[in-house]
Parts: C-alpha cells; sequence; structure tokens
C-alpha cells in the first residue's frame, strides 16, 4: 500500500507542473486555453501506465489515451449500445466497448489483485463514499499497481459558485 500511495502523490506532484497547485494558479488560467487538459492526461498516462492490463471506469465516449502495449477494459454499468441510446448528444462520437458491465464504484466482477493499473477521470466526485471506493480500486490492483485518478477543479466546473450540498440532502 506504501508504493501505491507514492504513486498517487508522485501523480498529483506532476500535475503541479501543470499549474493544479495554488501559487501557480494565474499561470495555469493563462495557459488553460492553449494547453488542453486531455493532453497534460495522454503524456502522464505515457509516463505512468507503461506496461501491462487495467481497465478504465466511465470511459464511455473519451477513453485515456495509452501506449501501444497496454491493455485497457472498459468499465461501465451500461452496455455501449445502451450507452449510445442513452446519450443521444454522443451521436456520431465513438463510444467505448463495455467490455465489464458492473457498478465501477464497486467492480464485483473484477477479482482483488487482478491488474496492474485502475483509470478513473471525473469518476471519484460521483462516490458517495470517496474512501471506500479509493480502498475498493487499490484493492484490486496487483502490488505496485497504479491508480491513475484525476477529479475536476471546482473553481472551473459548470457549476462553481453553487452552494453546497450539506448532508442532509
Amino acid at each position: 500500500m506504501s508504493m501505491l500511495l507514492y504513486r498517487i502523490i508522485k501523480l498529483f506532484n506532476t500535475y503541479k507542473i501543470y499549474g493544479f497547485n495554488a501559487t501557480s494558479r494565474r499561470i495555469f488560467n493563462f495557459f488553460k486555453n492553449k494547453i488542453p487538459i486531455l493532453d497534460a492526461r495522454r503524456r502522464l498516462s505515457f509516463k505512468y501506465l507503461t506496461h501491462g492490463t487495467g481497465i478504465e471506469v466511465g470511459g464511455l465516449h473519451n477513453p485515456l489515451s495509452v501506449r501501444d502495449n497496454v491493455k485497457v477494459s472498459y468499465v461501465d454499468y451500461e452496455t455501449k449500445e445502451r450507452n449510445q441510446s442513452r446519450f443521444l448528444e454522443l451521436a456520431g462520437k465513438r463510444i467505448v466497448h463495455t467490455d465489464i458491465v458492473d457498478n465501477g464504484l464497486v467492480l464485483s466482477k473484477v477479482p482483488d489483485g487482478s491488474i496492474d493499473f485502475l483509470v478513473a477521470n471525473h469518476v471519484l466526485e460521483h462516490s458517495p463514499n470517496i474512501h471506500q471506493t479509493m480502498l475498493i480500486w487499490a484493492s484490486k490492483l496487483k502490488e505496485n499497481g497504479t491508480l491513475f485518478i484525476t477529479v475536476p477543479v471546482a473553481d472551473q466546473c459548470f457549476d462553481r459558485g453553487r452552494p453546497i450540498t450539506d448532508l442532509e440532502h
């Protein structure tokens, strides 16, 4: 588990290079339209996901780009066909084939210790229990596996300024 924590910290520190720390917020805001975040994710995936087999939770129409020698299976709670009929606004875009139909926050169909990496871009913030989800995801990894997780920056989301939802809702 300590190697996993090290890799998560290393990944977050790498994000700081691209302007996600508080001291470089102005630099990030200046360049945010010039250097797409997706390109930053791609560079990080090529750096940290160098080999092996893993899963991506919720890739839908925007899966993470990975090296050719990396094998990714896609997890979603719906099949590709069901997603195509649900998300009509994505007509004409490539939707990934769902390899594993499962709840991506629970992963009951993925054996513990069976994957080299897990990718979850803009998924963790939908979890009702972030700590439990992280523990579940970590349990699916082989020793020295990698969690590749991104979450949105709150002050740059479409709903910024919205009142915070209290726990009693």
